[in-house]
């Protein structure tokens, strides 16, 4: 795909948006070296070690299928290296409560935080928008979202 001569290292990712994007396919590809690659180190999400980490990637990437991202809009951050991404994201979740067969799709709006450090984009973290009821969809109201929000907010 368009993606791929970022997934394997072979060009920079050239914008935020672009960084999103790549994510986003990485996930529907399900490659979690490439999240890992291009979560900032000091993202409150990368947590433990590399490893550790690529391997919540992976359990995540189990459990949901990105099936159609819509950007939304893009704001500037403080500087030109900060840039902040919300979009829409249509998913299909495997949850193991959910009986086979069953395929429970949900759509988030979520605001991506993305820094550039040394010319090279990472993802920062991000925060679900509309939690508190206004056309939130079901998985959100679920009691256990903000706990899954650090294996959901990938992109």
């Amino acid at each position: 795909g368009c993606c791929a001569p970022y997934h394997r290292g072979a060009a920079a990712v050239p914008t935020a948006e672009a960084m999103l994007r790549s994510r986003y396919s990485a996930y529907a590809a399900k490659d979690p070296q490439y999240i890992a690659d291009t979560t900032h180190p000091d993202s409150p999400e990368f947590v433990g070690s590399r490893s550790s980490y690529t391997g919540a990637v992976k359990q995540t990437m189990r459990r949901l299928d990105p099936l159609k991202l819509t950007i939304l809009k893009e704001d500037a951050g403080a500087s030109a290296d900060e840039s902040f991404i919300t979009f829409k994201l249509n998913r299909r979740i495997r949850d193991p409560e959910v009986p086979r067969n069953a395929p429970e799709l949900d759509e988030v709006t979520e605001r991506s935080r993305f820094e550039r450090i040394g010319g090279r984009w990472y993802y920062m973290e991000s925060s679900f928008e509309g939690e508190e009821g206004a056309g939130a969809p079901a998985a959100a109201a679920k009691e256990e979202a903000p706990k899954k929000k650090g294996l959901l907010g990938l992109f």
